[in-house]
């Protein structure tokens, strides 16, 4: 999820994946998928950050639950996968949404990381490139922010709605 989401976020404003017909010119094929590395830096990058964070709050959210549910699972002679499937991860999930909107939002910002690494971003196309040409820092400046402001609240909104979904309904 987290990679889909890197990639999502590095997209919204820059198309670097194309794909042209691939032909073969002497030895080698020419065309084809062209994918920077730049941008496969950003992905790794953001991705691996990402997730030490997201399985830590998985991880945190699973032993928050009390170890009597697993022994009563056994004990029933329900296997150890199954009950993990069907009795844990149910009662942890509702501790694990709001953190993880936490860490996709980060995600997004942490995509504007990719002018570090060279990638052409929003960050680094308006707050650097459009800045240089025209001087107008403020309104560059305005952009990049209202823009990041855009993505983050639609995101926030999407996990709102999930973790109201995910909700215990009350009697």
């Amino acid at each position: 999820m987290t990679v889909v989401l890197v990639v999502l976020a590095s997209l919204v404003f820059t198309p670097v994946i194309s794909f042209t017909s691939p032909k073969l010119v002497g030895f080698n094929f020419k065309h084809g998928w062209t994918l920077p590395p730049e941008f496969i830096m950003l992905i790794i990058a953001v991705s691996t950050y990402s997730a030490a964070h997201g399985s830590e709050v998985i991880r945190g959210s699973i032993l928050a639950i009390s170890k009597g549910q697993m022994e009563a699972g056994l004990a029933l002679g329900v296997k150890h996968n199954v009950v993990m499937n069907k009795v844990i991860i149910p009662q942890a999930l509702h501790s694990i949404i709001p953190p993880m909107t936490s860490i996709y939002i980060n995600v997004l910002k942490a995509a504007a990381l990719g002018s570090v690494v060279g990638f052409m971003d929003i960050m680094g196309t308006m707050g650097g490139s459009s800045l240089n040409i025209t001087g107008q820092a403020i309104e560059c400046i305005v952009i990049v922010m209202v823009s990041y402001g855009v993505l983050n609240l639609i995101l926030a909104a999407i996990m709102g709605r999930f973790n109201k979904a995910m909700q215990l309904k009350g009697r």
